[in-house]
């Protein structure tokens, strides 16, 4: 009797455990449905809307388009809709048409056309096509080179406050501005104000920004000297994929600055930096790996398989 208890308790259990599988992967089933209905809806929307004149429904449909979110990607659609959006004066559409020049994806590459499109956007105060204008001066790209309108235009687009979409300017322009300042490149060397800028951009996770704040703190350079500073800096940067902190955050293990000194834990980092091309990684691996025994390599080959795993992991999840 027991026997056959446990028998059917047995039975009971496997068919539960396969009940509640079933069921999850039929609710993954049904939010994946309902999320292609939604986005095919919502192209039917926009297409309706664009076709009757709405600037923002010409701009969205332009970004299905481009990005091949609801629909086939199709770049000289994309540019179509952009185009009638700009043309009425939207700037995101504006700034959008921008990129799609500079980048030449479903046209011919046209630096002066992005140039002048960027400007429109910008003079709107659209903070993307202000970063992205002072970019172009600052490479000379469709306009004369030139360091003081970069300067301007990277300010413009890291000191905008926007509740809606932008609560701290754009990282990348605070970045741009804290290399400028760092370099001494169309305003003189101010490492104070370059660190200022980085510490802007690091805190809304720009991983170079993270990188380049970690140095200042490494080298004392616009503040005091803090290693454990420095290595907490890296270390962020260096799990969000950044090559250079990886690199860095190695060397601090390796000589012990603001943390424990472990050969083990430099190698690991060393070799991811390495992976992701790092070329000084490369040498300084294959002399911290001398210090390290058989058994040590083999397991440090596990952990940097795994923190790799990790960083595209997070990677992923970003973008969703």
């Amino acid at each position: 009797m027991l026997c056959v208890i446990r028998k059917f308790y047995f039975i009971f259990v496997i068919f539960f455990i396969n009940a509640c599988q079933f069921s999850q992967t039929d609710r993954v089933r049904v939010d994946q449905d309902l999320k292609t209905s939604y986005v095919k809806n919502e192209y039917s929307w926009w297409l309706k809307a664009a076709e009757a004149g709405d600037a923002n429904a010409q701009n969205n449909l332009g970004v299905m388009y481009y990005k091949g979110k609801g629909v086939a990607q199709n770049y000289s659609q994309a540019i179509k809709w952009y185009t009638k959006a700009a043309e009425q004066g939207d700037a995101i559409a504006q700034s959008n048409l921008g990129r799609v020049y500079e980048s030449g994806k479903g046209t011919t590459q046209d630096y002066k056309q992005a140039f002048d499109w960027y400007t429109k956007a910008a003079k709107k105060r659209n903070a993307a096509a202000q970063y992205y204008l002072g970019a172009m001066y600052e490479e000379g790209l469709g306009v004369t080179q030139d360091y003081q309108q970069a300067l301007d235009w990277y300010s413009k687009a890291a000191e905008l406050r926007n509740a809606k979409t932008i609560e701290w300017g754009v990282a990348d322009a605070q970045l741009k501005l804290g290399q400028m300042y760092a370099d001494g490149v169309g305003v003189a060397q101010d490492y104070k104000q370059a660190f200022d800028w980085y510490t802007k951009a690091a805190i809304q996770g720009n991983s170079q920004a993270q990188n380049n704040l970690g140095t200042m703190y490494q080298h004392g350079k616009g503040t005091t000297q803090d290693y454990k500073q420095a290595f907490n800096l890296y270390n962020t940067a260096a799990m969000q994929g950044n090559a250079v902190a990886q690199f860095n955050l190695g060397y601090l293990y390796s000589t012990g600055q603001g943390v424990s000194l472990d050969n083990k834990k430099s190698y690991i980092w060393l070799s991811i930096a390495a992976a992701n091309g790092e070329s000084r990684a490369l040498t300084t691996s294959v002399d911290i790996g001398r210090k390290l025994t058989a058994e040590e390599l083999e397991e440090t080959q596990r952990v940097v398989i795994s923190i790799i795993n990790d960083i595209e992991k997070n990677k992923k999840e970003k973008l969703q």
